[in-house]
C-alpha cells in the first residue's frame, strides 16, 4: 500500500496525540489525552497536512484528516481550531450527501472519527447561538 506525504504526517500527530494507540483508529475520541511536549513539530506536520488536501492527497481520508488537525490545533489553542473542524464537518457531509439516508447515517453515526466531528461540530454550532 503506498503511503502519502500526508499519510506519514499524520501517522505522526496521531504518535504525538495518542501515543499508546500507535494507529489511526486513535482519532476516534474527542478526549484524546492531551500533550504538550513537541507541539511545534505538530503543529508543522497539521500544516503539511492540511497543504496535502489542498493540493488533493488523500481525499476519501480527507475528514479523519481535517479532525486529527483539529485536535492538535485544538491542544494548542489555536484560533484556527474552530476553523478546521468547520471544514472538516463540511468535507464530511459533501461525501455523505452522496449516499442514501440509511448509508449516510451508518457513515455520519457509525464510523467513529466520522461521529466525533458531528458531535464536536454540533458542541461548536450550539455555542454559537
Amino acid at each position: 500500500m503506498r503511503q502519502t506525504a500526508t499519510t506519514v504526517h499524520l501517522r505522526y500527530i496521531v504518535s504525538w496525540v495518542a501515543p499508546e494507540c500507535g494507529s489511526r483508529h486513535s482519532l476516534d475520541s474527542p478526549e484524546w489525552p492531551r500533550r504538550s511536549a513537541n507541539i511545534e513539530k505538530a503543529l508543522a506536520h497539521v500544516a503539511d497536512v492540511e497543504a496535502g488536501i489542498d493540493a488533493g492527497d488523500d481525499l476519501n481520508g480527507a475528514a479523519e484528516l481535517l479532525w486529527a488537525c483539529y485536535m492538535v490545533l485544538d491542544t494548542a489553542r489555536s484560533p484556527r481550531a474552530h476553523e478546521v473542524l468547520i471544514r472538516a464537518h463540511s468535507v464530511l457531509t459533501e461525501r455523505a450527501k452522496l449516499l442514501d439516508e440509511a448509508d449516510r447515517t451508518t457513515f455520519l453515526g457509525n464510523v467513529p472519527s466520522h461521529r466525533a466531528i458531528m458531535t464536536a461540530w454540533a458542541a461548536l454550532s450550539s455555542k454559537a447561538t
